[in-house]
This record gives C-alpha cells, sequence and structure tokens, in this order.
C-alpha cells in the first residue's frame, strides 16, 4: 500500500509577501470553524495581524501555484519516476492535441457519414434516405451547437492553468 505525504505549501505569510498578496487579506471569518485554531496559529504573524487577516489560495497566479506543486512533488521522485511521468505527459499533449486539432477540423469542414452507429460500414440504402429527407422547418431560432462548442473550446484554451498545462496557446 502507497504512503501518502500531505504537506502545507500555500499560502504561507512568507508567500503572501513574496508574491505581494497583502491586497488579498481579508478578515478572517470568526464564523469559520478554524477560527479559533486560526487566531491561535498566527497569533505572532505581523502580516495576518495576529490571524485577523487572511488570504484565499486562489489569489496565487495559476501559474506560480502550479510551479510550487510542482516542485514539491518532484522532490518525492527518483529521476527515472520523474523522467517516466514528464514522457507520459508529452505523448498525453500529443493526444490531447490531435484531438483538438480533429475536433477543430471536424466543426470547420464535417466528414460525410462513412459508418454506422456500431461501426460497420455505411453501405445501406438509409443513409441516401436520411440524406434526402427535407429539412424541418422550425418555428423559432435554431441554436448553433457548433458556434457554442467552438466558444466553449476557446474559453477552456483560454484559461491560464488548462493551455499552460497541454502547451496550447489560442
Amino acid at each position: 500500500m502507497p504512503t501518502f505525504i500531505f504537506e502545507r505549501i500555500a499560502i504561507t505569510p512568507e508567500q503572501i509577501v513574496d508574491f505581494g498578496l497583502q491586497e488579498a487579506l481579508r478578515p478572517t471569518k470568526p464564523k469559520d470553524p478554524r477560527y479559533r485554531w486560526f487566531l491561535d496559529k498566527y497569533r505572532d504573524i505581523a502580516v495576518l495581524q495576529g490571524g485577523l487577516q487572511s488570504c484565499e489560495l486562489d489569489a496565487i497566479r495559476p501559474t506560480d501555484l502550479r510551479d510550487m506543486v510542482r516542485k514539491v512533488i518532484e522532490r518525492h521522485l527518483s529521476r527515472k519516476e520523474l523522467d517516466t511521468v514528464n514522457a507520459r505527459g508529452e505523448q498525453e499533449k500529443i493526444r490531447i492535441g490531435g484531438i483538438l486539432d480533429r475536433f477543430l477540423d471536424e466543426l470547420h469542414d464535417p466528414e460525410p457519414i462513412s459508418v454506422c452507429h456500431n461501426g460497420g460500414p455505411a453501405n445501406g440504402e438509409w443513409i441516401g434516405q436520411w440524406l434526402e429527407k427535407p429539412e424541418p422547418v422550425v418555428e423559432f431560432e435554431a441554436f448553433d451547437y457548433d458556434a457554442a462548442e467552438t466558444r466553449t473550446l476557446e474559453r477552456m484554451l483560454r484559461n491560464d492553468q488548462l493551455a499552460a498545462f497541454y502547451g496550447l496557446s489560442v
């Protein structure tokens, strides 16, 4: 059975100063069940005003937080294990990049139907009959799924964490 080590790596009073997060400080919530513990633990910490101020983890930029996590993980892995994990990560980036490329290509230039839903060849008469069906009359404005999927994908790629993790840019 593997051994798990839990280590608090963020957010520390030193990081509040190092990353210039003083503007992100807010009053510690008295109704939080950890309030007394927090006051006791940080009683002598000036930047937290003796525990009366606190800072949320999301105040740290995602890239900085990811770097902190990566460094701690790398301390616990041998060079061989780290190389294996990095190689797998590169393979995943390539695989996901290919999936994204195919997805975007399909959005802009759809492939014709060439296989049945069960994976068999699409040589039945039903394809021609289906393609000949007239477009249904729609009384309301149809939702553009392709545009919605493209916007969603673009929004995902603009997300700093996702784009940086997969080495992508928009």
